[in-house]
């Protein structure tokens, strides 16, 4: 394993806060952040955003939608067909299948709530791998049922509502009262919310029987 080392990096606090915020909002924190963009960096071999300050033309109402339903391949509903079990699916270039994280969203049952570091933990149990993040590929915001994939039960680690593949925070902190999910205001903060008494409501994925696909 590669030697850890301490990156310090001065900004603006307004700044730094706005960034915590979307974060927070993501469900991961800012070390997770940085390591993100460097990955990201490395693997592209340059900024992974444009640096291009001229004006830009803004996308046709075609463009927008070949981008919308890009994101929206169907993930396949019959791998969900048991709620008990979970179909581990080999690695697809050293990586872990988009599919395995989408699936164990849907293992997430109405009355309960998962983080994705409960996700990247089991998972990582599962291929005997560290998992730290999300793929970078899109997720499917939909199974092949026309079913809409469960994001609303994924909190932050700290059970805060993070509407990132969510319409809005008050469209999942409506989703999960509906669900039975006691949801309390977040401190002072405006429109942010977290699960109350967090740790009785988080899923268990250890519950789940493995089984590899064939």
């Amino acid at each position: 394993m590669a030697e850890q080392v301490m990156i310090q990096v001065r900004m603006d606090s307004v700044l730094k806060d706005q960034a915590l915020e979307v974060f927070d909002k993501m469900g991961i924190d800012m070390s997770t952040a940085v390591r993100m963009f460097f990955k990201a960096t490395v693997r592209q071999q340059e900024l992974p955003f444009s640096t291009n300050v001229a004006e830009t033309k803004a996308p046709s109402l075609g463009e927008q939608l070949g981008d919308f339903y890009k994101n929206m391949v169907m993930y396949e509903a019959s791998i969900a067909d048991d709620e008990n079990v979970v179909t581990v699916f080999p690695l697809e270039f050293g990586e872990i299948p988009v599919k395995m994280f989408v699936q164990l969203v849907t293992k997430v049952p109405a009355g309960k709530v998962a983080r994705w570091e409960d996700i990247f933990e089991y998972l990582g149990m599962l291929y005997g791998m560290k998992v730290y993040e999300k793929p970078h590929r899109a997720m499917p915001y939909m199974d092949s049922d026309g079913n809409d994939i469960p994001y609303w039960r994924i909190v932050s680690v700290n059970g805060v509502l993070c509407d990132s593949r969510v319409r809005s925070r008050e469209s999942q902190k409506e989703k999960l009262e509906r669900e039975g999910i006691p949801i309390v205001q977040r401190g002072s903060i405006r429109n942010s919310y977290r699960v109350d008494n967090l740790k009785t409501h988080l899923f268990d994925f250890k519950s789940l029987k493995a089984i590899k696909s064939e």
